[in-house]
């Protein structure tokens, strides 16, 4: 685990005070190609100005909760992409199906003959 909200806990009782700022704040400050050198420059840059707005950091609650909504939305895209690649093999065959998992599992019913329940039988000719 990476990031500005997790070394919190080990530094915030130090007495230092900790302030993070998100990217979008610091960007407008790079000069040149990215490199750690540059964005030091540009964060230090950054973080003078008095009108430099911070964001808060997130504690460890929030920080599982975002890691579930990243699987969660890898997950649906895989699913997406399986989808998709199924459809685009019935649709080889002349079998066409409306978008979305809903439709997939509507417009092709288990005891059909298609190449989904094909291979899954071993059906010779569908």
């Amino acid at each position: 685990m990476s990031g500005v909200s997790f070394p919190r806990p080990r530094t915030s009782g130090a007495g230092s005070r900790r302030k993070a700022h998100g990217a979008e704040y610091v960007r407008p400050f790079v000069k040149s190609n990215k490199n750690d050198y540059v964005d030091a420059e540009a964060i230090a840059e950054a973080v003078q100005r008095p009108t430099m707005r911070f964001v808060p950091i997130k504690n460890e609650a929030q920080l599982d909760l975002q890691a579930l909504h990243r699987v969660r939305d890898r997950w649906i895209g895989r699913r997406t992409a399986v989808i998709n690649q199924l459809r685009g093999f019935l649709l080889e065959h002349g079998i066409t199906v409306n978008t979305g998992p809903a439709h997939l599992k509507r417009q092709i019913p288990p005891s059909s003959k298609t190449p989904i329940t094909c291979c899954r039988h071993g059906c010779e000719r569908f």
